[in-house]
Formats: C-alpha cells, structure tokens, sequence
C-alpha cells in the first residue's frame, strides 16, 4: 500500500515478475498488516501470497501505535536474514513490556474485526464525499486518502486552513512528491465518527469556496461556483482537533 495516496499495488503482477526475473521478494506491509486481511495480517496473506513472498517488513508505528519494526519471512529465510544483514541491524532491542504491548495489541486487532470493518466503511464515506465535492481521490483504495494541492505555498495555505477549523491534514512536498504536485493527506481511523467525517467534508468543501488563489490541480473538473457538501452531509460539529 502507497503511504501517500493509499493507492494498493497489484501484488499478484508484481510476485509473478519478480519470480519470472529470480528475484528476492519483500514487501514492505507497514501501512496494511492490522487493516487488511484476515485476523489484520495484512495484503500478502489477503491475497494468498505469503508462500510465495520471501520477507515482509512491518514499522510498528501505524495500527500497532508502538515502536520497531519486524521482519517476517520463513524459517529458512530468517536463520539467513539473521546472519547476512548483521551489520545492518541496529543493536539495541524493544524491551519486555513493549513486547507485553505488542502481544495485546495483537489479541485486539484479532478479536475485534469490527475495527477493520468500521474503517473501511469511515474510508468510503470519506472518499465518496470528496470526489462528490469534486477532489480527485479515485485512486485511494484503503484508509490512507490524499488532495494534491500544487505548490509548497499552496500546500501551507491549505494546511493551516484545515488547522484553524479543526481538521489534520499531513502536508507532503518534494521530493517526497513531484514538483509541484504536493499533496495533503488525510488518515482515517476507526473511531472518527460520522459527524467528524462530515465536519472534515464541511471544511473541505468551505476550502473550494474560500481558498481561490489555489490553482487546485487535484480537481476532477473546476465549476464555478464550487458546490457546498450534499444536504445529507450537513452536520456541522466546531470542535477542535478533530481529525480525519
């Protein structure tokens, strides 16, 4: 999965040309393992392809809400990953209690699916929203949804928009983009409720009216004048760090 714009890779394609070229195979899942697949292990095993993947890299960062990161892979090729990458492995380790965290946090992305599934729903409603308002976030396929906004100056104008009205926004220039083609991105979680999702939709569709000196070059098409969000979405809630 794409940490900026959410967009998710055609891992199939990519196995099957990679083992056609006898290559080693790693996926990076940090943005994937607890939201997608069964028991949240991620789109390798969702898609049946964990035979087939030789190594997985995990940051622990993102559902895990920890620290570290993991490697995960078979038998065979972690008795070899242990010894080859010696000196790239940093020498301290996570303590005991973060491992107890870990472990726990493991049991609740097992038992309660329901997290998942209430993410997934807060990511349609989200994106089906904006792309009502005109933005073009047709390539976001999980909970991670971005607006290109253009220009560095663009993006921070955008951002402290969203800031002052209660909306998080994590701005992404070059070179972790094109130049020029900065973009805002929103992460959704579980616990958003539909009236934050709606005041997020609210401040966005207020950003179309009000911020006219952004060239908005991630618009599904300019209409003048710009539309508000669709009655049903009018909940209105001023309440301050909420967050999309």
């Amino acid at each position: 999965m794409y940490s900026t714009n959410g967009k998710i890779a055609p891992l199939a394609d990519i196995v099957s040309v990679a083992e056609d070229g006898g290559c080693a195979i790693i996926m990076d899942e940090t943005h994937a393992f607890g939201c997608h697949g069964p028991d949240g292990a991620g789109l390798v095993v969702e898609q049946g392809l964990a035979h087939r993947v030789h190594f997985r890299t995990i940051g622990l960062s993102k559902a895990m809400a920890a620290r570290g990161g993991v490697v995960v892979g078979s038998r065979k090729n972690m008795e070899y990953f242990r010894y080859e990458a010696r000196p790239m492995i940093f020498s301290t380790s996570v303590l005991g209690y973060e491992v107890a965290g870990f472990n726990t946090t493991l049991d609740i992305i097992a038992a309660e699916p329901w997290r998942r599934e209430r993410l997934h729903t807060n990511h349609r409603y989200l994106k089906d929203g904006l792309l009502d308002l005109g933005y073009d976030v047709s390539e976001s396929d999980s909970q991670i949804i971005s607006i290109v906004t253009g220009t560095i100056e663009d993006s921070a104008v955008f951002r402290r928009f969203l800031e002052e009205r209660g909306v998080m926004g994590s701005p992404f220039c070059a070179p972790a983009t094109p130049e020029n083609k900065a973009l805002m991105r929103f992460t959704v979680n579980s616990s958003l409720t539909r009236e934050q999702l709606d005041h997020t939709l609210n401040v966005c569709a207020e950003a179309l009216r009000k911020l006219d000196k952004i060239r908005w070059p991630g618009l599904l098409n300019v209409r003048h004048p710009l539309p508000s969000v669709p009655q049903k979405r009018q909940t209105l809630v001023r309440c301050a760090g909420q967050t999309a």
